[in-house]
């Protein structure tokens, strides 16, 4: 949830910087209610299916990241971070292009969609410490 909170404010922010904040994840929702075959929505709707689609997806790798960087040190669990999350977003790019949602379809510069990957591995390893019970 951290790195979803992070890579929303940054997209968000992103989103204000050209003009409209809310672009990038009505842009997601509307790709994902295409894939499910609505093209007829109220204003709001693709906005809310589009935050949706982020939050699920980065809860997704946040899975994935936990699972591979349970017990190990932190240097190799800030390893399987950078790694998670660079693969999140080469299979949110080749595979599922959806999947990168408001990063792909803002139409964000290189330079910002690294910095999402940033946040993403940061959120990772900050979760990581906050669940740290030992």
């Amino acid at each position: 949830m951290i790195s979803a909170a992070a890579t929303a404010g940054a997209v968000t922010g992103f989103g204000i910087r050209h003009g409209d904040w809310l672009g990038p994840f009505v842009s997601l929702g509307t790709q994902v209610m295409r894939g499910f075959g609505v093209t007829e929505a109220p204003q709001s709707i693709p906005s809310l299916a589009g935050v949706a689609a982020h939050v699920g997806w980065m809860v997704l790798w946040g899975i994935a990241f936990a699972t591979m960087a349970t017990k190990r040190t932190p240097l190799i669990a800030a390893l399987m971070a950078l790694l998670v999350g660079t693969g999140a977003a080469l299979i949110a790019r080749f595979l599922i292009p959806a999947a990168t949602g408001a990063v792909r379809f803002a139409g964000l510069p290189g330079t910002q969609v690294l910095l999402c990957v940033v946040l993403m591995t940061m959120g990772f390893m900050t979760g990581r410490v906050l669940a740290t019970t030992d």
